[in-house]
């Protein structure tokens, strides 16, 4: 088992790296951006952070032409939805498939898949927050664990900012890697039963429209600062997140193990 996730992981970052290295320009570009909005500012390393992860400005019921099309934040999303997304499937057939139908072990296939899709995922969450922090040190930020109100209401898209540092900290550190975890999860299941196209656009639209709706089953509003009810007039509330991603995690690491045990993963050609 352990080395088949070896295997996972290497395989992935070859195929990857790639994927990678764009999504980290993107992120030095927004670093960048955010150097700007921050000069002349008392700002902290949260605000940085903030404004990485924070995500788009809240819009009330019936207000939508409030809306900014918010692509800094959706190019991040789509980065990570588009590089964790693909290798189990792209794995599955090419040389992977070799490995499953030699081994027999088709659930122990699955798990390793599973955790080399949380490892990408929570890597490239490890270069966003690493860069972010970087930045904000070159910048000369205050190393603070606490958020600058001016700069979060007129920087970082928060409404009001009347919350504890604990819910905040929860909410920019660990909530967007555990809602991209549990979303990439869903998608590479998506993708095994139909295909990757379609389970990418499924994961993209639920992505896209937590921007303008605060439905809680559009899970990427609880990753979202901006969107969370300690900041604005939605009903989006952390600790039913928390328990919302890891139920569609868990849903969706069965659902893949039972498709595992019953498809047919020999290619027709092999078969006739």
């Amino acid at each position: 088992m352990f080395k088949l996730i070896v295997y996972d992981i290497k395989s992935e970052l070859r195929e990857s790296k790639v994927k990678i290295a764009v999504f980290t320009i993107i992120c030095v570009f927004i670093c960048i951006l955010c150097l700007r909005q921050m000069d002349g500012k008392s700002a902290t390393v949260l605000d940085y952070i903030c404004f990485m992860v924070g995500g788009p400005k809240y819009i009330p019921a019936g207000m939508l032409e409030m809306y900014n099309f918010p692509i800094l934040w959706l190019s991040i999303q789509v980065m990570i939805a588009y590089t964790a997304g693909y290798y189990a499937v792209t794995d599955l057939h090419t040389f992977g498939q070799q490995i499953l139908i030699r081994s027999g072990k088709r659930k122990k296939w699955w798990i390793s898949k599973c955790i080399c899709n949380l490892t990408t995922v929570t890597a490239m969450y490890a270069i966003l927050y690493g860069l972010t922090v970087f930045t904000a040190f070159l910048s000369g930020a205050s190393f603070s664990i606490e958020l600058t109100p001016e700069i979060a209401t007129t920087v970082c898209n928060l409404d009001m900012f009347e919350s504890t540092t604990g819910e905040v900290l929860i909410i920019l550190l660990f909530m967007p890697l555990l809602v991209s975890c549990a979303i990439s999860m869903a998608q590479i299941v998506i993708a095994f039963i139909t295909s990757p196209i379609i389970a990418f656009l499924a994961s993209q639209s639920i992505v896209f429209l937590s921007t303008i709706y605060e439905y809680k089953f559009l899970i990427l509003n609880y990753s979202m600062l901006s969107h969370n009810q300690i900041t604005c007039m939605s009903d989006i509330k952390c600790n039913e997140g928390i328990v919302i991603c890891f139920v569609v995690w868990l849903v969706s690491l069965v659902m893949g193990m039972i498709y595992f045990d019953k498809c047919n993963i020999i290619p027709k050609q092999s078969a006739e």
